[in-house]
């Protein structure tokens, strides 16, 4: 393997030219050699990469640190105040997981995407964290990371926008003084160069933990119903705000005519939707069959025998509320990820998901009402800057849509409300074999929600198959009362917005 090389560190003249020369920065591939040997070099390097597709078992570094707290969060908007840095690095991470939406723009222009991740590199909240806590800084890309709200494979300039959200990543590295290829890392989507990649997915080791970083945006199939692009793209003053709460009744009124048809049918018409695409599929499929080959050895597995599979979606995998975007949405996606699960039956694994603007704890049993959140198989954090509840005007709406689709949580007070990010804390002596704590703390550290879960019975006893049957999207009468409400606000923020711009223009007539 080439290992690659880390940027210069140079004195800048301010934060925001340093993070903005980070973003643009290129990373050479190969190191300089004199023309005679370019072709000698090609073949070298063409050996090499057959070898290392005929051994991929063996393209692992195992980690020289073995991680005892990892920390997650999402949902962050660089330009608002960023507190939950100082609680989380009182934590004491040896890793940061970015679940989703570590930056937000003010465009869907791939111009505003770089603006936004330069801002958020300058924010010094952030870089105390990464200067301070030394952790290293993996991520799942979602939609806001693409500059897309909602966004999946219809997005234009998918390259770019995969190229800008990984030098954000490798700029944190160069901040925390760690670089890729390091702490066990196997890349996947088609290689360093970015245009021939096919998506952000890849596998982490650290120690016995297997961290899996799912990308749920590049070859997610679109929605049945939602805005196209092209409107999205559009600055109308005030109107621009709603798209993401008219997408999110498309999004509604699609789950629940469907479940009416399938009723009435018994013929399903969401079956179609893909969320990972054929080559992550493989890849998945692959690094969870090395896992389950590991464990068959009884510890003899090498790299790949890892005690805990935590796996990330940046949206929610088995939730039951129709109105945030999931896998819920495809069920053909979802079924197929879980006979996966069923098929290996990787060790201690858990789902991190953000998204949501709250964070709650998803049961894994087929039914509801886990007492203290034992058979929990999700951990949803998300809210660093912001949260659903303060949303004006639908805030008290969102409020009770999260206390109505209360089945799929482990307890129906089993949420989070306000600004939060997550954790992670591994108990490797333990009586039973090891353990990992999954939390959820609120804005000063304190842990709000919480379960365990261990090696020994995690992912061995959960019935996927039947979980995924049992979390199917339905409607009901709230689910209609929350869209005729959301519908009159948008038409009435239509209306408004409408009436301003016919004033405004006939006031300038007269005046002129």
């Amino acid at each position: 393997r080439l290992a690659l090389f880390p940027l210069p560190v140079t004195s800048p003249s301010s934060p925001t030219e340093a993070a903005a020369a980070a973003v643009r920065a290129r990373r050479p591939w190969l190191w300089p050699c004199p023309m005679p040997l370019r072709a000698l070099r090609s073949v070298a390097v063409a050996l090499l990469t057959l070898a290392s597709h005929q051994a991929r078992a063996q393209d692992v570094r195992q980690p020289a640190m073995a991680v005892d707290t990892i920390a997650f969060g999402s949902c962050n908007k660089p330009w608002k105040p960023q507190p939950l840095w100082e609680p989380i690095q009182r934590m004491k991470p040896q890793v940061f997981v970015w679940t989703g939406d570590a930056v937000y723009t003010n465009g869907s222009a791939l111009e505003d995407l770089q603006d936004a991740i330069a801002e958020q590199n300058a924010r010094p909240e952030y870089t105390r964290f990464l200067e301070s806590s030394g952790a290293y800084v993996v991520g799942a890309v979602d939609d806001h990371d693409y500059g897309v709200n909602d966004g999946g494979k219809d997005a234009p300039g998918r390259a770019g926008r995969i190229k800008a959200f990984a030098e954000f990543l490798e700029f944190a590295q160069t901040r925390t003084g760690l670089d890729y290829g390091n702490k066990g890392e196997r890349r996947a989507g088609g290689g360093k160069e970015f245009p021939e990649r096919d998506g952000l997915y890849s596998e982490h080791l650290f120690g016995r933990v297997k961290l899996i970083l799912l990308d749920t945006r590049t070859h997610r199939d679109g929605y049945p119903l939602t805005l196209p692009y092209w409107v999205t793209k559009l600055r109308i003053p005030v109107l621009r705000k709603c798209w993401g709460t008219v997408n999110t009744v498309l999004r509604v009124l699609s789950a629940t005519v469907y479940a009416l048809i399938e009723k009435a049918t018994g013929r399903s018409l969401m079956e179609d939707g893909d969320m990972l695409g054929e080559r992550q599929w493989e890849w998945l499929e692959d690094t969870l069959r090395r896992s389950a080959e590991a464990a068959d050895k009884g510890g003899g597995g090498g790299d790949d025998d890892a005690a805990f599979h935590v796996i990330v979606s940046s949206v929610q995998v088995f939730t039951t509320n129709p109105f945030v975007e999931s896998w819920g949405h495809f069920p053909r996606a979802r079924r197929r990820l879980v006979e996966l699960l069923t098929k290996y039956r990787p060790k201690g694994t858990l789902f991190l998901s953000g998204d949501v603007h709250f964070g709650e704890l998803i049961d894994g049993s087929a039914g509801s009402g886990a007492v203290r959140g034992d058979s929990v198989v999700e951990v949803t954090s998300s809210g660093m800057t912001h949260h659903a509840i303060k949303r004006p005007y639908i805030g008290g709406m969102v409020l009770r849509v999260i206390k109505h689709f209360s089945g799929h949580r482990a307890g129906k007070d089993y949420y989070a409300a306000g600004t939060n990010f997550g954790t992670l804390h591994f108990d490797w002596s333990a009586e039973i074999g090891p353990c990992m704590d999954g939390n959820v703390h609120d804005a000063n550290g304190d842990v709000v929600l919480t379960t365990r879960v261990c090696s020994k019975d995690g992912g061995r006893d959960v019935d996927w198959l039947a979980l995924h049957e049992s979390r199917k999207l339905g409607m009901d009468t709230l689910t209609f009362g929350v869209v005729l409400a959301a519908l009159s606000i948008v038409l009435s923020i239509l209306g408004v917005t409408v009436l301003r711009l016919c004033c405004g223009k006939t006031n300038k007539f007269k005046q002129n």
